[in-house]
């Protein structure tokens, strides 16, 4: 069966927090994404089948540029192409909202996400020492990418 690709909503929040909570270990809460799905600036895509929410994106954009703040697959779907359908719905819809670059952070011993971002035209910018910490016993550089579109 083919997922069906859909537009997020504030009213999505709870399955998108469920979601998040299987695939993170510092997962968002509802009332995070209920807030910002909320905003104009926020553009969310999420896939399903069935009704269950395999995988997700979550954008914010100020001008030509956007920021993904979340992406999230099913931990039990990964490696089915889902992601990569996210990010081509994504970007698309971007595009004809006139956005010109992508950026996002990840964890620098994300290493999958990593190869995943550069899979998709992602290149590093850039390193913010030591941003992630919560719950770690060593902090974490963030790694900044981004992507002309």
């Amino acid at each position: 069966m083919i997922p069906l690709l859909f537009h997020l909503g504030t009213d999505d929040a709870p399955r998108l927090a469920a979601l998040h909570a299987r695939a993170y270990d510092a997962p968002w809460s509802e009332a995070a994404f209920r807030e910002t799905l909320a905003l104009k600036s926020s553009l969310g895509f999420g896939l399903e089948i069935d009704e269950t929410l395999l995988a997700f994106s979550l954008v914010q954009i100020a001008a030509d540029a956007a920021d993904l703040l979340q992406i999230a697959t099913d931990p039990d779907h990964l490696r089915q192409g889902l992601a990569r359908q996210i990010f081509t719905a994504m970007e698309t819809r971007l595009t004809l909202d006139g956005v010109t670059r992508l950026m996002l952070e990840v964890a620098a011993d994300n290493q999958p996400a990593i190869a995943f971002y550069a899979s998709v035209g992602f290149t590093e910018d850039g390193r913010r020492p030591h941003y992630y910490a919560a719950g770690r016993l060593k902090p974490v550089d963030a790694i900044l990418m981004s992507k002309p579109l």
